[in-house]
């Protein structure tokens, strides 16, 4: 029988996750390698046993990120708020951003309301974003490497997430990402609205 529970693997404090060279990325993928090796413990086909009623097995798969827009940013090393509303859209930019108004094939809006007029993201093409900056760090003026960082959407970040290629089949952006709707709706955001109006 399938059951749904929290399962925390670490406590940590922030000072010690912002000291880490890609902060909460760079401790994400060190949890799921972890929990996913590919020559030892894997949760997901071996499981651990624990000693409950007698011993159960307990096996893990790494189903979605449930978290708000400051940890999405930094475990995917996304300009989502910034520059992009969120990370699996490709052609949707933020109007403060002014990435639109730099473009002069107006193929990215910032006034999309139909789904059938997003451009969404695949895993491979995330990491191919990711591992292009990679490649570009360093052989670029600091200013120009920040554009290209804003018209891609990502952030580089040595040792990030969608750096790590021991993740790749594990690891999938476009089906693990989600907002919690708890921010959406709650913190600063649509019911708040709606009581006040």
């Amino acid at each position: 029988r399938e059951r749904n529970s929290w399962f925390p693997l670490l406590i940590e404090y922030s000072l010690v996750v912002n000291n880490v060279q890609a902060t909460m990325s760079q401790v994400f993928s060190e949890i799921i390698k972890f929990c996913f090796q590919t020559d030892g413990l894997v949760f997901l086909t071996g499981g651990i046993s624990l000693p409950i009623r007698g011993g159960n097995r307990f096996w893990v798969k790494l189903g979605i990120f449930l978290q708000d827009g400051a940890a999405q940013t930094m475990t995917w090393s996304s300009r989502a708020g910034v520059c992009r509303l969120c990370l699996l859209c490709n052609n949707i930019f933020t109007a403060q951003s002014q990435v639109v108004d730099a473009d002069g094939s107006h193929l990215l809006r910032c006034n999309v309301v139909k789904e059938e007029d997003c451009e969404l993201s695949t895993d491979d093409g995330l990491r191919t974003v990711a591992r292009y900056l990679e490649g570009k760090a360093g052989t670029m003026l600091a200013s120009h490497f920040d554009d290209l960082q804003k018209a891609l959407g990502l952030t580089h970040r040595p040792y990030s997430l969608l750096l790590d290629r021991n993740l790749d089949s594990i690891v999938k952006p476009t089906e693990q990402y989600m907002h919690d709707w708890m921010h959406t709706l709650f913190a600063d955001g649509i019911a708040n609205l709606n009581v006040y109006l």
